[in-house]
């Protein structure tokens, strides 16, 4: 009989951590649906520290960044880097000569780059509180 209950055990065990261990797509928050756009934003800044991304609809972008009214219509995101930048060194921004920061648009219906912005500061959502 002893064998048998360790067995069940053992079993009941395997299934458990492998219940616990599935794989998942997303990660159930709203910015997963940014993590295909970091690729892309990164082949356009090409330098610089990933500070993060964030999902955003075109007019809290243009309200944010009134400097991308080249934002689509539909989703996109929001994806930082810090570092110092001057305009040649991200090839969609033309706001400003250089910046501290360099936040890249990412449509997420075909995930393609289609702003940028140099800052010396980030938007509000980006800011650790």
């Amino acid at each position: 009989m002893p064998r048998r209950r360790l067995a069940v055990l053992v079993l009941l065990v395997a299934v458990a951590s492998v219940s616990c261990a599935s794989p998942r797509n997303v990660l159930g928050t709203r910015e997963s649906t940014c993590f295909r756009a970091y690729p892309v934003a990164k082949s356009e800044v090409q330098r610089g520290v990933f500070v993060g991304a964030r999902p955003v609809e075109p007019s809290t972008a243009k309200k944010t960044l009134p400097a991308l009214e080249a934002v689509p219509s539909g989703h996109a995101c929001l994806v930082a880097f810090r570092g110092d930048f001057t305009s040649p060194d991200v090839r969609l921004a033309h706001n400003a000569p250089a910046g501290r920061y360099a936040v890249v648009v990412v449509t997420t219906s075909d995930y393609k780059a289609v702003a940028a912005v140099l800052l010396d500061e980030l938007p509000r959502g980006f800011r650790r509180s």
